[in-house]
């Protein structure tokens, strides 16, 4: 599933983008903000796949703010496509210059480029959320799809030994690996094309919050498919509770 978020503060606009995306993909899930600040909320609580910003927007910070500070929560290559009335070529090349647009859509639009757009941004996308992760030992190195990651536990900090939960997709089952890390577990979060792919959840361990089904607040546990159960530390549950 893409997860969309939609930066503008005209309805009618905002309603005819979220048409455009229900046509190319129906399982896609588009949220939708009308300030900067609220697009920054649901930024930081959701993995959103790609953006879609309004450069004038009512109240004191643009769509370029916001597109500033999403290049510092998320990945730089995560798709952002601007969506403004603005047409000056200076102003276009400064946007895919400094801020590594893919795209930028005219109002008023033809439905034909912004269908053109929208599969261009969505294949990037899923070449971001296909982004693999290896892991090390001693005796071999194994890749995984990042999105498989379910969750990676700290076991042995002397020497620096994880345990990697991961679905594999060849025998559809739960797989638990042992790796070795470097330094700490902030080492496996820069394995990841995006912030949010995995957060912390205690301070032993990370989990993919895409995987979260529930919380057992009973006995501090995080449910995960195939009623996976890891533990969640107290002063993280507010991270947490953001993306369930």
């Amino acid at each position: 599933m893409i997860t969309f978020l939609t930066l503008e503060d005209d309805y009618e606009t905002t309603e005819s983008l979220k048409k455009h995306i229900t046509m190319l993909d129906t399982e896609s899930k588009t949220f939708v903000a009308n300030s900067c600040k609220d697009g920054l909320d649901t930024a930081r609580k959701i993995q959103i796949d790609i953006f879609l910003v309004d450069i004038n927007l009512i109240g004191e910070e643009t769509g370029i703010d916001f597109v500033k500070k999403i290049r510092q929560l998320y990945h730089k290559k995560t798709p952002i496509l601007i969506v403004s009335s603005m047409t000056e070529v200076k102003f276009k090349l400064k946007a895919f210059e400094e801020f590594d647009i893919i795209g930028y859509i005219d109002k008023p639009y033809i439905s034909e480029e912004v269908i053109q757009k929208l599969e261009d941004a969505i294949e990037m996308a899923k070449l971001i959320d296909n982004k693999k992760v290896t892991f090390s030992r001693k005796d071999c190195n194994r890749t995984y799809f990042a999105r498989h990651v379910y969750a990676v536990q700290r076991v042995q900090k002397k020497d620096r030994q994880i345990k990697v939960i991961v679905y594999d997709e060849e025998t559809n089952t739960i797989t638990e690996e042992i790796f070795k890390i470097k330094e700490n577990l902030d080492e496996v979060l820069d394995l990841f094309a995006q912030k949010n792919a995995l957060i912390r959840c205690h301070q032993s361990w990370l989990v993919n919050p895409k995987k979260i089904k529930a919380i057992k607040y009973s006995t501090e546990e995080l449910i995960l498919p195939r009623d996976i159960k890891i533990p969640m530390g107290s002063s993280y549950r507010d991270n947490i509770e953001a993306f369930i």
